[in-house]
């Protein structure tokens, strides 16, 4: 399974690559550990978190082949922003509120996936070639996989691309379609 953030990503798949689910249940099982003596809780959750954060690089570039720096620095960021809203070594050292913790996830909930789409290597104007292999996608309201398949290897022109649904319109032979990103090469 991979977490890498690719040109075909969607909002909401690039959501859920930036939050750390596994490493805040790792932190949430060894915070309800260390309630049980308070006289050390704040060191052992001060050192869980600096050992996770330490962590994440690795983790997601060995488990997860993560490439992207921007990433991983965001993931980081999302683990911070988790543990401060479940107060942690924050609220035992004074350093909490809980109106501010919910804020701050809200937004960067809003925020951090546009700051990590990738930006299509296609733009208006561009030849591109379809690929060989025409992949499967989950959008409706694209052409059939035999329609597509017609055209696999033809070259066309980028007529508009988005973003957000990672798809191009294309013009090949003619036909004008809307094809997925991670079905387009663009031609140098």
């Amino acid at each position: 399974m991979s977490r890498e953030i690719k040109v075909d990503s969607k909002y909401e798949d690039v959501l859920v690559n930036l939050i750390p689910g596994e490493l805040i249940a790792a932190y949430i099982a060894i915070d309800s550990i260390a309630a049980s003596d308070t006289t050390i809780q704040k060191w052992v959750l001060l050192a869980t978190c600096i050992i996770i954060l330490i962590l994440i690089p690795p983790y997601l570039m060995k488990l997860y082949n993560v490439k992207g720096r921007t990433q991983i620095i965001f993931t980081m960021l999302a683990f911070i922003i988790w543990v401060y809203c479940l107060g942690g070594p924050f609220k035992i050292w004074g350093i909490y509120n809980s109106v501010i913790g919910s804020v701050i996830l809200v937004l960067f909930t809003l925020v951090a996936p546009i700051f990590n789409l990738k930006t299509p290597e296609v733009a208006p104007g561009d030849n591109a070639r379809l690929t060989p292999t025409i992949t499967r996608t989950e959008n409706e309201e694209l052409p059939s996989l035999p329609e597509l398949k017609d055209f696999a290897g033809k070259e066309g022109q980028i007529l508009k691309v988005n973003r957000f649904t990672r798809v191009a319109n294309m013009e090949i032979e003619g036909k004008r379609l809307s094809i997925p990103l991670k079905n387009i090469q663009k031609i140098h």
